[in-house]
């Protein structure tokens, strides 16, 4: 099938997704993540080997505020390198505490085998780099929906973030997975549409657009302050 066509019930053209204005998002028990963020100005994937572990420059933080402006650091510092590569962090904001960081290369981040390092599942986050300003994956939306993660953000040069948290109470129904298998159906289509031009802004936007429109349904709240998609 066709991108036009999985993409006609929610634009008619690339013209009219700049013209629509934002949804509200209704709160939940993500705002300590967005409460963080929006104090500290806060304007590809990753895989689930623990070989490429590397000791945290610090690991107990005063307050959230301070833990993200950390993880936030860490990854920026990483995509702005001379030679640029992506940093996760796993964080728990209920202790305010670095529970690991990972090295990865240009293009993926290994993580895997961290489960037995998570204490509260509802506060554990993982924060990664996205060296070509893509928002949120596939991979990663896979991640938060497989393993016991409350939230998955992604970071770009810039500062700006993309997330998906798990929505308060959020449970696998038949209707979460059937929406999740239609995210991750259209997620590969936009991805062979696209083969050879994964850096173009079309590309994203669809990737974007993919994720906004199943996010509810998945039973996730998606977020993203990209200066690219504030008029989407």
């Amino acid at each position: 099938m066709k991108i036009s066509k999985i993409f006609t019930p929610i634009r008619k053209s690339i013209n009219y997704i700049k013209g629509k204005s934002s949804q509200p998002i209704e709160k939940t028990t993500a705002d300590k993540t967005m409460s963080a963020l929006e104090a500290m100005g806060a304007q590809n994937k990753v895989l689930v080997n623990t070989t490429n572990m590397v000791k945290p420059l610090q690991t107990k933080f005063k307050s959230t505020k301070d833990l993200y402006a950390y993880a936030r650091k860490r990854c920026v510092d990483a995509l702005k390198s001379d030679q640029p590569y992506e940093h996760a962090l796993l964080v728990d904001t209920k202790q305010n505490k670095v529970l690991a960081e990972y090295k990865g290369n240009i293009e993926v981040c290994e993580i895997k085998d961290f489960d037995k390092l998570i204490e509260n599942p509802d506060s554990t986050i993982l924060i990664h780099g996205h060296p070509n300003n893509h928002p949120l994956s596939n991979p990663d939306v896979k991640l938060l929906l497989d393993y016991n993660v409350n939230q998955v953000m992604a970071v770009n040069k810039n500062g700006e973030f993309s997330l998906a948290a798990k929505r308060a109470g959020r449970v696998d129904t038949p209707k979460t997975k059937a929406a999740a298998t239609e995210y991750q159906n259209t997620a590969h289509e936009i991805s062979n549409d696209f083969w050879g031009h994964k850096e173009s802004e079309l590309y994203k936007e669809f990737n974007h657009d993919n994720l906004k429109k199943y996010a509810d349904g998945m039973g996730l709240r998606y977020v993203t302050n990209y200066s690219s998609f504030k008029n989407i």
